[in-house]
């Protein structure tokens, strides 16, 4: 099933399904950046005010309309839209969801996982809030990590050895540290930002690598794995897997992330009910919370969208 659409001259293509989810619209509002980055606007109030959001921070221009000339109901795996013309021909794009407003992201290749195009994007990525110093972080992300300190004092008893995967710049480990002074922190990303953080406590390791391709069983065994707003970027084929790897080397797994409705077409971000995830691939779950419209611990989400958190033990 298509999980990328495309440009070409005149027409725009998306996934059937992606058209599906968002009901047939007889007309689109594109926005693009210059450097390429594409939103779309689908007709909605709420939508529009996004975008227009979006407009004035990053100074997004050239609204244009797209009228769909196929059958949406014929059996093609994707309907397609006439636009004016377009600023690039033959351009590939994957969707991230972020509704009611959509990004289409162009990409160099198709790719069925998305797995390579994820790792090269989150290796170079730059200014990426994850990635930014610690002190330069907002603080609903401090609260965030706070709130996790907290929630592991509360389940996790006295934990020696924490791994936590996708650690961006290293946030979370700080705090950690902090609160654990005892235990044994590293972190885990395929980005260096953390490499460049000079400030970390006399506890806390940092290991640059894809973690698709980490061998987490070749570390001692860790008292928890934590993700903060990782999983969420790891496609539906690798999931599983990971998430075997992470249960079946540690005693404890906590994780913090986009709870919502899980879409095949989804190229980027990927909300999940994570607790339906485990239970599908035979594992168990202690503790779900999710965090509706929540001014800090679901802070700027779009409705549809919360952030969750699981807690999870393995003996």
């Amino acid at each position: 099933m298509r999980n990328t659409g495309r440009f070409s001259d005149h027409e725009l293509e998306f996934p059937i399904n992606f058209i599906e989810y968002i009901g047939f619209p007889k007309v689109i509002y594109i926005r693009h950046l210059a450097n390429e980055e594409i939103y779309i606007y689908l007709g909605n109030s709420a939508g529009f005010v996004q975008l227009f959001k979006f407009w004035i921070r990053k100074k997004l221009h050239k609204m244009e309309k797209a009228t769909y000339v196929f059958d949406p109901f014929g059996s093609s795996e994707t309907i397609t839209y006439k636009t004016k013309k377009f600023f690039k021909k033959n351009l590939i794009f994957g969707i991230a969801n972020y509704n009611p407003m959509f990004q289409l992201m162009p990409i160099n290749e198709i790719n069925s996982t998305t797995a390579k195009v994820n790792a090269e994007t989150w290796r170079d990525i730059e200014n990426y809030h994850e990635h930014l110093k610690f002190d330069l972080q907002d603080k609903e992300a401090h609260e965030i990590s706070k709130f996790i300190c907290a929630t592991i004092i509360e389940r996790v008893a006295n934990p020696k050895r924490i791994l936590e995967i996708g650690c961006g710049s290293g946030r979370n480990l700080v705090h950690l540290a902090n609160a654990f002074p005892e235990a044994e922190i590293i972190g885990v990303d395929i980005n260096p930002a953390a490499s460049f953080n000079s400030d970390f406590p006399a506890n806390v390791n940092f290991i640059q690598s894809n973690v698709l391709e980490f061998g987490i069983n070749k570390l001692e065994r860790f008292d928890l794995i934590l993700t903060v707003g990782f999983l969420m970027h790891i496609n539906h084929q690798d999931l599983p897997g990971l998430l075997r790897n992470i249960i079946e080397n540690s005693d404890n797994q906590l994780f913090w992330e986009l709870h919502g409705i899980s879409h095949h077409w989804d190229f980027h971000r990927y909300p999940r009910n994570y607790s339906e995830v485990l239970n599908t691939i035979g594992y168990g779950y202690d503790k779900y919370q999710i965090f509706h419209k929540h001014p800090v611990y679901s802070y700027e989400l779009t409705d549809g969208f919360s952030h969750a958190m699981l807690h999870r033990r393995t003996t």
